[in-house]
């Protein structure tokens, strides 16, 4: 595999980043970032993005407040009671600098918000995944998506971030979403930057999704020709282009203009036709890839041949048909060509990328785009690079198929090292031997599964030879891809697998089989292959210890493990009896929750299988000790009028409530008199406790403390039901539709929609409307919290201590409980608008 730099701007932030900006650019610049400068540099960043200034709604600009940091306050950067503590922050640490501008990007395209779920899925991969604060995971997760941050080294998150640091990791964001280029293809315009749902919203899925070497992917629409298009897509932005389709316009440059008023500039380029007009366009930031494998080289040769059929369809030619049988064949002579062979009919090209030849193939009207046939025509094209940086286009139709195939008998194909014995010296003049008469499929010798150790070439053994040309598939189980999937010519009856091919530890099915002269093929019977032994060493369990024991006084075990190898787990929970109470399996995740687990002494075993089978490969154990929690006891003596509940369950807050019941003597007004008093078990509600509870015989009651039900109007709930709809949309600052939401653009949309009049703002809505205390809260009442006196956000009241509401950057539209600490203390008043 050849290795190829990448580009050099992400090689320095990744570097800055990992070293905590202590790299050579530092020098002039590593000074540490206060908190004045990060918030100075971001809303910098985003005004730059926005090519506009941040405007401060009029009731800010009497606070008294420096302006740059009254627009930090405006996208959420900080609160507006936090501003002072945050500006003179001596220094800020690299995971709060990508909280900030994480936001900064939410801010300018709400489209990129990552999911709470994406986060915890980026970082269960993360080498620092327990040194990022709950508050950064959205950001962290999101700048590894976006390639900013390596997931398998060390960045050390709690690092100060320096000044050089900062501005390049500052320009490197800028390239990524600025959004300033558009290319309309077909008329559909498609801009750099922009998020890729606004590319499948137009065009579609796209017919292929293609690794490329330059570190994103290709989105391939070659369904049509007359439209075809392949767009770069990484991080789930689009980062770059490629169309020769006749229509398309770019910088006011169309499709078939001269060629000489298209000037090519930074990451655009154009090229010309044999005529001197305009023929394709192609953005791509990238001027290098970052490697060069055979997966690669084959995908890059089939986007080749999509290349040249939207050139012979813009021409008004028959297209090529792909062929995977002879893209197999131009492949074998491609290998042997990258591997050092002669090419002596064949076009090549010193370059790098097939849009080059492609160039170079049409100002030179080759006869591979400008032949005419009258029929569709079936054919394979390689496009490999060699040691000396040539590439060579191999192109191979029905009319050569058979000579080339037997040119390529017995030649040595460097690549793989599948094909024996060496060139012939007069291969010119050979006679293609007589082909086997193929109606069977091979009959292997037995594979045992562990006979393969690291280094070992797995050889299989034809008991009797039965074809010219066998199809080799070699499948990794736990990948859940092909290690090996090649034709193959070979006189021999056995057939090698190279070690470097297979990995430690891995499990593989193997599978030859028979190819005749007409392309049908016999497969042998699959055999597993266990390539190396990791028994023992592919598991551990983390969580909720890396220790062998643990205690809790829940009635759940909340499981982690690593695992590099195995991704299908056994997770089994015995008790002290040896019983199994618990057996589950786990697929493609590296966590589970075993619920309900009653007090007692467990054994915990989670078992790595082969992907696809019930084969254990790799096992780690934790004793797990569940006790009883302990109840908190409080007493209240009740009033007169004064009820409660014998049981009650707070769902919002995992807890269960027993309530006993004596009479005692008390002072009341200088006399003594009976009265009840209630002593209350508060306890977590684990299900031992929830089972004693459903023998409790009592009434339920509510208690004198407890706020009164009140009984939903039909409004309400239709209010209520309205704002569930939008449960999930992310949090977009100044946001008023369902694309993205603000706290009070959410409340004006569902008001609106269901036509009650509110105003816009938050600090304008705290006056629609009739005041409502909070012992008659219900359904549909609009929330508010305040802070110094400031009303800062609302919400939508859903019963049961409950509302609905848009938070912040970065989270989206959920329910919470007004008894949350946070709540708690800023709520502020209600108001009922219907």
């Amino acid at each position: 595999m050849k290795k190829v730099m990448p580009k050099l701007g992400a090689l320095i932030v990744i570097a800055l980043l990992a070293s905590g900006g202590t790299g050579s650019l530092a020098a002039e610049g590593d000074a540490k970032l206060s908190g004045s400068d990060v918030l100075d540099q971001a809303v910098a960043l985003y005004e730059k993005l926005q090519h506009s200034e941040v405007e401060i709604p009029a009731p800010l600009t009497d606070k008294g407040i420096d302006e740059h940091l009254l627009k930090s306050v405006v996208l959420g950067y900080v609160n507006l009671d936090e501003t002072e503590a945050a500006a003179k922050a001596a220094e800020v640490s690299k995971q709060d600098v990508m909280t900030i501008l994480y936001k900064t990007i939410i801010n300018y395209d709400g489209t990129f918000a990552i999911s709470e779920e994406e986060a915890d899925d980026i970082l269960n991969d993360c080498y620092d995944n327990a040194y990022i604060d709950e508050e950064n995971r959205l950001a962290y997760a999101f700048m590894i998506k976006q390639g900013i941050i390596s997931n398998k080294t060390a960045t050390e998150p709690d690092k100060a971030l320096t000044w050089d640091s900062c501005r390049i990791l500052i320009d490197l964001i800028y390239d990524y979403f600025i959004q300033e280029t558009t290319i309309t293809v077909n008329d559909v315009p498609i801009t750099m930057g922009s998020h890729v749902s606004k590319l499948t919203e137009t065009l579609g899925e796209p017919n292929r999704i293609d690794k490329t070497d330059f570190g994103f992917e290709w989105y391939v629409y070659d369904a049509d020709y007359s439209k075809f298009v392949m767009v770069g897509v990484e991080g789930d932005r689009i980062c770059a282009l490629y169309t020769n389709s006749d229509s398309f316009e770019c910088i006011g440059i169309k499709s078939g203009d001269d060629f000489a008023v298209a000037k090519t500039s930074g990451n655009l380029k154009f090229t010309e036709d044999e005529n001197g007009k305009v023929d394709s366009v192609l953005y791509n930031p990238r001027s290098e890839g970052q490697e060069d494998s055979s997966e690669i080289n084959k995908l890059r040769s089939r986007e080749l041949l999509d290349i040249v059929n939207s050139y012979r369809t813009k021409h008004g030619l028959k297209t090529y048909t792909f062929s995977d049988e002879l893209a197999d064949t131009a492949w074998l002579r491609s290998a042997d060509f990258a591997g050092g062979g002669v090419c002596d009919d064949t076009y090549q090209q010193s370059g790098y990328d097939i849009f080059v030849i492609y160039e170079n193939l049409v100002k030179g009207n080759s006869d591979l785009i400008t032949a005419d046939y009258k029929e569709n025509t079936a054919v394979g094209v390689s496009a490999p690079l060699n040691d000396n940086m040539l590439y060579a286009s191999f192109v191979v139709d029905e009319s050569t198929r058979i000579r080339r195939d037997v040119e390529q008998t017995n030649k040595v194909s460097k690549l793989f090292g599948f094909i024996s014995s060496a060139k012939a010296e007069n291969e010119d003049e050979k006679k293609p031997s007589e082909p086997i008469n193929v109606d069977s499929e091979p009959q292997l010798e037995e594979i045992k599964p562990d006979e393969y150790g690291a280094g070992d070439d797995i050889v299989l053994g034809l008991k009797e030879k039965t074809a010219d040309k066998y199809h080799l598939e070699v499948y990794d189980i736990e990948e859940q891809e092909y290690a090996v999937n090649s034709y193959i010519t070979t006189t021999d009856t056995s057939v090698s697998v190279p070690a470097d091919l297979l990995s430690e530890g891995k499990d593989y099915t193997v599978k030859l089989s028979s190819v005749a002269p007409d392309g049908e093929e016999f497969p042998s019977e699959e055999q597993f292959v266990s390539y190396g032994s990791a028994y023992e060493t592919g598991i551990s369990i983390i969580g909720p210890s890396s220790d062998n024991e643990y205690t809790t006084d829940n009635d759940y075990i909340a499981l982690q493990w690593n695992s590099g190898l195995y991704h299908d787990f056994y997770v089994d929970v015995y008790n002290s009896d040896g019983e199994l109470v618990v057996s589950t399996i786990v697929e493609d995740e590296n966590s589970a929750i075993i619920r309900g687990v009653d007090p007692g002494n467990y054994y915990v075993y989670v078992t790595a299988l082969r992907r696809g089978t019930i084969v254990e490969k790799a096992q780690d154990m934790i004793n797990v000790h569940i006790t009883m929690p302990e109840p908190v006891i409080n007493e209240f003596i009740l009033d007169k009028e004064d009820k409660y509940y014998f049981v009650y369950e707070d769902s919002s807050l995992g807890v269960l409530y027993f309530y006993d019941e004596e009479l005692v003597d008390v002072e009341d007004s200088g006399k003594t008199v009976k009265k009840k008093k209630i002593i209350q078990k508060q306890v977590k509600s684990t299900k031992a406790y929830r089972n004693l509870a459903q023998y409790r015989d009592k009434p339920e009651y509510t208690t004198g403390d407890t706020t009164p039900k009140i009984k939903a109007s039909e409004k309400g709930v239709a209010i209520v039901e309205k704002a569930k709809q939008y449960m999930g949309v992310p949090y977009v600052w100044g946001g008023a539709t369902p694309a993205g939401f603000d706290c009070s653009g959410l409340v004006q949309y569902v008001l609106n929609s269901l036509g009650i009049q509110v105003s816009r703002v938050t600090y304008t809505q705290i006056n629609d409307g009739t005041a409502v205390t909070r012992s008659e809260l219900a359904p549909g009442d609009l929330v508010f919290f305040a802070n110094n006196g400031d009303i800062h956000h609302v919400g939508i009241y859903i019963g049961n201590d409950e509302f609905i509401h848009a938070p912040h950057t970065g989270d989206v539209v959920k329910i919470s409980s007004l008894n949350e600490t946070y709540y708690a203390k800023e709520y502020c008043g209600a108001r009922r608008v219907y």
